[in-house]
Parts: C-alpha cells; sequence; structure tokens
C-alpha cells in the first residue's frame, strides 16, 4: 500500500532531488513501488524596479512529499541519494519513517489551492499580507503536527 513521506533535503535542491529520485526509480526498475513526487510550490508575483516580475517559491523549503510503498528497499534508495538528510518523523529507535495521514497529504493540496486563491484576491495593504502570512504559518504547523 502507497503511503506518503516527507524528506527533509538540503534546501534549494529540492527540484533537483527529485529529478534524482526519479532517475533511480527508472534505473532500479521499482515504478511500482512509487507514485507522485511533490515538491511544494507556489506563485509569487512582485515589483522589482517598476516591473512586475513572477518567481516560484517553495511552500515547506527543504522538503519533498513522496507517496510510496515503504520497505527496505525502498527507503535505502531514496535516503542514499545525495542532498537527502532524512525521512521526516522518523524515529531514533526504531528508524522507520511515519507516514503522513491521508488526510494531511490532501490538507497540502488544499493549502497550495487556499494559498492561489488568497494571492489573487490580495490587496496592497501590508496589514492584510501580513494576516495571510501568519495564517500559513498556522496552517503549516498544523500540517507538520503530529
Amino acid at each position: 500500500m502507497k503511503r506518503w513521506y516527507a524528506i527533509h533535503t538540503f534546501s534549494g535542491q529540492e527540484n533537483n532531488i527529485k529529478k534524482h529520485i526519479e532517475q533511480m526509480i527508472e534505473r532500479e526498475g521499482v515504478q511500482d513501488k512509487f507514485g507522485q513526487i511533490i515538491v511544494p510550490t507556489r506563485e509569487v508575483v512582485s515589483n522589482v524596479r517598476g516591473k512586475r516580475r513572477t518567481s516560484v517559491q517553495n511552500l515547506f523549503p527543504a522538503y519533498i512529499i513522496i507517496e510510496m510503498e515503504l520497505d527496505e528497499l525502498t527507503q535505502h534508495l531514496v535516503s542514499t541519494i545525495n542532498g537527502v538528510t532524512h525521512f521526516a518523523g522518523m524515529t531514533r529507535a526504531s528508524r522507520v519513517p511515519i507516514p503522513f495521514r491521508f488526510n494531511r497529504a490532501r490538507s497540502i493540496a488544499f493549502l497550495e489551492s487556499i494559498l492561489k486563491i488568497l494571492l489573487e484576491a490580495r490587496s496592497k495593504s501590508r496589514t492584510k499580507l501580513a494576516k495571510m502570512s501568519a495564517s500559513r504559518k498556522v496552517l503549516s504547523r498544523a500540517l507538520w503536527a503530529s
């Protein structure tokens, strides 16, 4: 049964590590044990020197969300890739990663959609932007709290 896991990586290397994981999956021929690999991002529009600029920002820097069947082989494949530090939520005693609850994995997609709506509807008021930032922190804490 495939479950969702969070992988902690080096910050700024999330997309490269995602590519390396996908290449390793193909090379080892274990595509049936893996599902989606997600780097949660959002589009940010800012004004730089009077010009509109669009950039992509990570929602959870240094984390990749991966759907996989956990066994010794798959855990070893993912954890030995350069740039992967550890599985988030791994217990020290058993060294077995703890999967997300299904509703948490769905909450990440929900959070992304809420942030897009908020960013599209935002006004230029700094107080409203501060409230949006605070609500993002609260939602992300709720996702990662165990």
